[in-house]
């Protein structure tokens, strides 16, 4: 009888064993499959609708390849970046914020430039000139924009602001003159060596841009509430706030 007891109770124990490994097995499923889905859908950019209404917003994320840009755009070509990496816990996305340096790009560009003639450098005793249009990352001139001839202890030797075109008047390259600096009011400036345009009457277009790169390297948290392919509705877990993002493009 006492066997007979120890078998049937050996035999629930079995059966509740796989019972629970059948529901581990359920939940993980679900779990990857929601991770599937969530991963599938951040991967594009997606703007920030404050007022659950379409059209692009003043801030998105670009989303790509487990990494994100988080953009704030302002009037006047200004704005802020901020990059990172993600990760997805079931359903909480995690975003790791890293440093964002300052990318290396071209910001300025020569338009002409023809060699100094020695009839030039002996009659107008100059090393060659300059010519700068300044200009906004549309391409839009700058007026006022501040162009200044100054030496190593950044001592004015020459300036002038920028008319409506964004041009001035041709600057002339002598001994004193170690670099020109270009530059407006919420704008990342420019410095070009002097001696890089030295031999040489050169035009040149500037771009000043108003970007500026957090260097933010903290965690945020999201908790997913609502997801589809074009709309992601989460909240921040560290004020609760609720957010709404539309994928470009969707018209949602």
């Amino acid at each position: 009888m006492k066997m007979d007891i120890l078998k049937i109770r050996e035999e629930k124990m079995v059966a509740v064993k796989r019972s629970l490994l059948i529901l581990v097995s359920i939940f993980f499923v679900i779990s990857c499959a929601s991770s599937l889905s969530l991963q599938q859908v951040l991967h594009g950019t997606f703007y920030v609708d404050y007022n659950n209404s379409s059209g692009e917003s003043s801030f998105s994320y670009q989303f790509k390849d487990g990494t994100f840009i988080a953009t704030l755009s302002q009037n006047l070509d200004m704005g802020a970046k901020s990059k990172g990496s993600y990760q997805l816990a079931s359903d909480t996305l995690i975003l790791e914020y890293e440093p964002y340096d300052k990318p290396e790009s071209s910001t300025y560009r020569f338009i002409s430039k023809t060699p100094v003639t020695s009839q030039e450098a002996t009659e107008m005793d100059t090393l060659g000139s300059v010519s700068f249009r300044i200009v906004n990352r549309e391409g839009n001139p700058i007026r006022s924009a501040n162009v200044v001839a100054r030496n190593n202890a950044e001592k004015m030797i020459s300036g002038y602001g920028a008319d409506s075109l964004g041009r001035g008047p041709k600057q002339f390259i002598t001994e004193r003159v170690d670099e020109f600096y270009i530059g407006f009011v919420g704008r990342h400036s420019v410095t070009i060596p002097a001696d890089t345009l030295a031999g040489y009457n050169s035009e040149i277009e500037v771009m000043l841009t108003g970007t500026t790169y957090n260097h933010y390297d903290g965690i945020k948290k999201f908790l997913i509430e609502e997801l589809d392919k074009n709309r992601i509705v989460m909240q921040r877990l560290e004020d609760n706030e609720r957010m709404v993002l539309i994928r470009e493009g969707s018209g949602d």
